[in-house]
């Protein structure tokens, strides 16, 4: 492969990480802390939308290069999601056509991330360029670690109680998630996971940190010293991240049960945020029983009045464009789960591991909280639709980030 062509695709792939988390992250951090920086909204949006565009370009021009029926499944997820509110918002239930521009723009971060995927399986990220993009992400968290740390550990902080903390969350999480994967050494993973465990807690969403704490099993079973790991280490590592927030609210003297960040484990189902989602469910699944082919455009606003009253997993995609995208996109997951299980031997570990390790709490979170709109899990997407194309090449020299570049061997040849 020509050299240029890859120096000019791994800054790309950078700068889409930079902007998408990075530089959104800090630019809502600073807005919740009143300080407005003049035009930055108007760069942000421009670099946004022109970086995806070719990353989008490339995902489609890739696919004609050789896909596989994957690939090519997702290629089809993609133009439906594109094309469904256009056609529900004009021709089906044209009294929501206001709903459209929304829909269109989660049909483009969904793209956009697939993409972000596609290239990340492609090139990788080396330990140091993800570091100082997550550097300059924790030297933004600081104020309000500092917070949580005078009102509690897992105390509600200013993003949380400005509602930023679900996109602030996902964004800490999956660049910790990609800083563990650079990371070399078992010991440098728990320590960037014990960090991020601690910002997340500050950012303050739930589901988040929730999902966040998944990957630790993945980070320890991934380890060579796995007969000491699944005995003391894996018991006492484990036990001490969980007991974290109760160990340091005992310190200061506060309940952690009583924080908003961990009162769910003292309250369970009767924590108001979970009766609401089971409101939304049951409300969901009625709109889904009426119209289960074409879906119900729109379902939401008209039985609450306004947007943000939607099922809280990806049966929302169902509920909103019918079944057909909703089956192509669970059988995309159902199939990559599968490959990593069945052929996971035929892919490199390197390549295993962060497939798994970004797999994990993404699918969790799309199961019991994240809606269609959050679309974090196409990046895992776009990742599998290089690796179940047989013209895959990947590195497998002694390194830590994912890369596809010298041999042509193929991973998992479908």
């Amino acid at each position: 492969m020509d050299l240029k062509f890859i120096i000019r695709h791994q800054l790309l792939l950078i700068a889409l990480v930079a902007i998408v988390f990075t530089t959104d992250f800090v630019r809502l951090t600073l807005f919740v802390y009143g300080i407005e920086p003049p035009f930055i909204d108007g760069m942000f949006y421009i670099l946004y939308y022109i970086l995806f565009s070719i990353a989008i370009g490339i995902l489609i021009v890739d696919y004609f290069r050789g896909g596989s029926f994957f690939y090519a499944t997702l290629i089809v997820l993609l133009i439906l999601i594109t094309t469904a509110p256009l056609i529900a918002g004009t021709l089906i239930r044209p009294e929501h056509s206001g709903l459209i521009v929304m829909g269109l723009n989660q049909a483009f971060a969904s793209a956009a991330f697939a993409a972000m995927g596609l290239l990340y399986a492609k090139f990788g990220l080396r330990f140091r360029e993800v570091l100082v993009l997550w550097l300059v992400m924790l030297i933004a968290t600081i104020p309000a670690v500092i917070q949580m740390i005078s009102d509690g550990f897992g105390a509600e902080t200013r993003l949380a109680a400005a509602g930023m903390h679900i996109t602030l969350g996902d964004q800490i999480l999956m660049m910790t998630l990609l800083l563990i994967i650079a990371s070399r050494t078992l010991g440098r993973r728990l320590l960037v996971f014990s960090i991020g465990f601690v910002l997340l807690s500050a950012v303050g969403s739930r589901t988040s940190l929730y999902a966040y704490a998944f990957a630790l099993p993945v980070i320890l079973l991934a380890s060579k010293e796995k007969q000491q790991l699944l005995s003391f280490r894996f018991v006492s590592i484990t036990a001490l991240t969980i007991s974290l927030p109760f160990i340091m609210n005992y310190i200061t003297g506060e309940s952690a049960s009583g924080t908003r960040m961990f009162g769910f484990f003292s309250e369970g189902t009767t924590d108001s945020s979970w009766q609401g989602r089971i409101d939304q469910m049951r409300a969901g699944l009625e709109d889904i029983a009426a119209n289960p082919i074409t879906g119900s455009f729109g379902s939401d606003v008209d039985r609450y009045g306004s947007i943000g009253f939607y099922i809280h997993n990806y049966l929302e995609l169902w509920r909103q464009f019918g079944i057909l995208p909703f089956a192509l996109f669970t059988g995309l997951v159902i199939y990559t789960v599968l490959v990593i299980i069945l052929r996971h031997r035929l892919i490199p570990k390197d390549v295993r591991f962060a497939v798994i390790l970004l797999l994990v709490p993404f699918l969790i979170q799309i199961i019991f909280s994240r809606s269609y709109g959050y679309p974090h899990i196409f990046f895992i997407l776009g990742m599998m639709a290089l690796l179940t194309t047989a013209r895959l090449s990947i590195d497998q020299r002694p390194r830590a980030d994912v890369g596809a570049r010298d041999t042509q061997r193929g991973v998992a040849r479908q």
